[in-house]
C-alpha cells in the first residue's frame, strides 16, 4: 500500500514539473528545476515502520521493499535525474558512520593520531628499561663497603632454554681484582680446603748429653769439674735411685745397642769404653723431642715420674718437651708445663748431687734448681 502511494506520488510530481516545462516554453523563460520534494513525515515513517515488520517476517520481502528504493546516487528511469537523499534519510541508515560524514579525513586523523602517539611512547620506554636491566653495579668485596660506581655491561648473545638458577647470595658480584690475563695456566681446585702444610721437623746434630757444670757448683763435697753424660740403661723395675734398685745394666757401648723400654742413668763422659750421643727434634708449632741418635727411640715420660725409651711419636704429649732454644744449656721441662713455675713444674735431672749410675727423672725444676743439677749441655770427646 505504501509503495503505490509513493508511486502515485512521483507520478503526479513528474505531470506537474512537465506542464511547469511547457508553460515556460510558451513564456520564453526558463526557470531552474527545484529538487523534488521530500516524501511527507507520515509515510517515511510508516514506510520505515513497515520495512521493519516485514524484515521480522519474512528476510525475502525486505530485500524486495529495499530494491525498490531510490539510493544515493542513482538517477530515476522516468525523469533522468540523479536522487538525492535527505538528512533524515541517511541517518535512518545503521551502516553510515555519521561522525566520519560530518568530519571526513580530520576524523580517520583525530583517531590514528593518539594510537601512533601511545605505540611510539610504549617502544621507547620499553627499549630504555630493556637496556638499564642489562646493566649491574660492581662492589668491592672487602666488607662490601667500598662501592665501585662503575657499571658493568653485560651482554647476552644467547638465551637459555631452562630458567635462571635462584642466586646463591643476595650480595653483587665481586669486581675482578685484575684485568691482566695470567701468563701461567690454573692448576686444578682441589676438592677439601686446602689445610696449612706441616713443615718438617728439624732436628739437630748429635752430641753427648752432659749435665751442666760450673765452676761455683758445689758437688760432692768438691769445686772440682766432673763429667756426667746421659746413657741407656737396662733394667728389670723402674727407680728413681741408684741403679743397682732396679736391677740396671749396661746395655752396650753405642746408641745403636738401646731398645725399647730402656731407662737412662749418668755415666762418666770420659770413659772410651762407650758412646751415647742424642739429637734435638724441633716440631713446628709444638713440643721439641729428645732422640737416641740412628734410632727411632725418643725420651718418653711415664707416669710423670720415670723417664724411658720408646718409638718417636710427636703427636703423644709424654714425648715432648719445652722447645730448647740453646744446647749449650738447656732444661727438660714438660711441654704441658711450660708456663708453669719451677715450684710446680718438672724437671728431668738426677737425685742430689751426681754419681756414676743415678738414674734421671722427673723432680720439681726448684728442687733441682737448689742442688744446682736442674740443666744440660752438649759435649763432645
Amino acid at each position: 500500500m505504501i509503495a503505490g502511494n509513493q508511486d502515485t506520488t512521483k507520478d503526479q510530481y513528474h505531470k506537474d514539473q512537465q506542464q511547469e516545462g511547457q508553460k515556460s516554453d510558451d513564456t520564453g523563460t526558463t526557470s531552474q528545476s527545484l529538487p523534488p520534494p521530500p516524501p511527507p513525515q507520515e509515510e517515511r515513517m510508516d514506510a520505515s515502520s513497515s520495512s521493519c515488520m516485514e524484515s521480522d517476517d519474512d528476510s525475502t520481502g525486505s530485500d524486495d521493499v529495499e530494491k525498490g528504493k531510490p539510493k544515493y546516487g542513482d538517477v530515476d528511469s522516468d525523469t533522468d535525474d540523479t536522487v538525492t537523499l535527505g538528512d533524515d534519510d541517511i541517518s535512518h541508515r545503521p551502516w553510515v558512520p555519521m561522525w566520519f560524514l560530518n568530519h571526513g579525513w580530520q576524523g580517520v586523523l583525530a583517531i590514528l593520531i593518539p594510537i601512533l602517539f601511545v605505540t611510539v611512547i610504549s617502544s621507547v620506554f620499553g627499549h630504555i628499561f630493556a637496556s638499564s636491566s642489562q646493566k649491574e653495579f660492581a662492589i668491592d668485596g672487602q666488607g662490601g663497603s667500598n662501592i665501585d660506581l662503575s657499571l658493568v655491561s653485560r651482554q647476552n648473545t644467547t638465551k637459555s632454554v631452562s630458567p635462571t638458577p635462584t642466586p646463591t647470595t643476595s650480595l653483587p658480584t665481586v669486581a675482578p681484582t685484575t684485568l691482566m690475563p695470567s701468563t701461567l695456566p690454573s692448576y686444578s681446585p682441589s676438592t677439601v680446603p686446602t689445610v696449612a702444610p706441616t713443615l718438617e721437623p728439624v732436628v739437630s746434630h748429635d752430641f753427648m748429653v752432659r749435665l751442666y757444670w760450673h765452676q761455683d757448683f758445689y758437688w760432692q763435697e768438691t769445686y772440682k769439674e766432673t763429667w756426667w753424660c746421659m746413657e741407656c740403661a737396662e733394667c728389670k723395675r723402674f727407680t728413681l735411685g741408684d741403679g743397682w734398685e732396679g736391677e740396671c745394666v749396661t746395655p752396650g757401648s753405642t746408641p745403636a745397642s738401646c731398645q725399647e723400654g730402656d731407662q737412662i742413668w749418668v755415666r762418666r763422659c770420659k770413659d772410651e769404653r762407650r758412646l751415647y750421643t742424642f739429637e734435638i727434634i724441633h716440631n713446628d708449632g709444638s713440643g721439641d723431642q729428645v732422640r737416641v741418635h740412628g734410632t727411632s727411640l725418643c725420651f718418653s715420660m711415664k707416669n710423670e715420674r720415670y723417664l724411658e725409651l720408646r718409638n718417636c711419636d710427636r703427636t703423644r704429649p709424654e714425648q715432648l718437651f719445652a722447645p730448647i732454644e740453646d744446647t749449650m744449656k738447656f732444661e727438660l721441662r714438660p711441654y704441658d708445663q711450660r708456663d708453669l713455675s719451677d715450684k710446680e713444674a718438672n724437671c728431668l735431672s738426677q737425685r742430689h748431687h751426681p754419681k756414676d749410675k743415678e738414674m734421671v727423672g722427673m723432680f720439681k725444676c726448684r728442687t733441682n734448681i737448689n742442688h744446682e743439677t736442674n740443666y744440660w749441655t752438649e759435649f763432645y770427646r
